[in-house]
């Protein structure tokens, strides 16, 4: 009996769920790291380009965050005509302006460090992207949220929706946030709350940012800190799992 045990032991999947003798056998962990990241800006115009350091790695989630006026039909590709899907929610929205996330999960071997993005409707633009490394993947797209016409705290200025609800454990989150103002936070690279700043900075007048969080597992706000209290925004996140 032990030797028949042993063997059915060996024979388990290591990623399902045993109860071979008594013990639990748990499937690994996702692990997502941030491995590079930059902002840009441009325009008037209808199209842009992002440049990465390094191509992205196989298996890795490469999310941006695009700000612009009322622009539509946002379309992203690498160089080498990878799709960048937008995310089902975009883009956040308030008079004369919005925000766009768009994220290539899984890159295949032969990603890019050039991204290309056309729209419709000519407009000033800012992106920040940022490029995570994935272990026990593949990552794949779990939910977005997003909000439109918020409201940013009267007395904080503070900017906390949408609310984004991972599915799973230790998700990678994604959010970007464009006020009718200016932002004051996060600093690229600088923790906020829970969340840490783009690697890419504020931009010209603190026009937008992106953030995100590299193990998520309850629902979370997003925030960022605009200049003005009570200053309208738009603001969308999401998730990877």
């Amino acid at each position: 009996m032990r030797r028949v045990l042993k063997v059915l032991f060996l024979l388990l999947p290591w990623a399902t769920l045993a109860h071979a003798q008594g013990i639990w056998i748990n499937a690994a962990s996702i692990i997502f790291s941030h491995r590079q990241g930059t902002q840009t800006s441009g325009g008037p115009g209808t199209s842009g380009s992002v440049v990465l350091a390094n191509a992205p790695l196989q298996g890795d989630v490469v999310c941006l965050s695009l700000n612009g006026g009322t622009l539509t039909a946002l379309t992203v590709k690498d160089a080498n005509n990878n799709v960048y899907a937008v995310s089902p929610h975009s883009p956040g929205t308030i008079t004369g302006f919005n925000v766009w996330l768009a994220c290539l999960a899984n890159a295949p071997a032969g990603a890019s460090a050039t991204i290309n993005m056309s729209w419709t409707g000519s407009s000033q633009w800012a992106v920040w992207i940022d490029d995570f490394t994935v272990q026990n993947g593949p990552a794949a797209f779990d939910t977005d949220a997003v909000q439109s016409n918020g409201t940013a705290g009267s007395s904080t200025a503070l900017i906390t929706s949408p609310t984004i609800t991972p599915s799973t454990p230790h998700e990678l989150l994604y959010a970007g946030a464009i006020p009718n103002s200016s932002l004051n936070a996060p600093l690229a690279g600088t923790p906020f709350g829970l969340w840490m700043g783009s690697a890419g900075s504020l931009g010209s007048g603190g026009l937008g940012m992106a953030e995100y969080i590299l193990n998520a597992s309850t629902p979370t706000a997003v925030d960022f800190l605009d200049s003005t209290a009570s200053d309208p925004y738009g603001a969308v996140a999401i998730a990877f799992k």
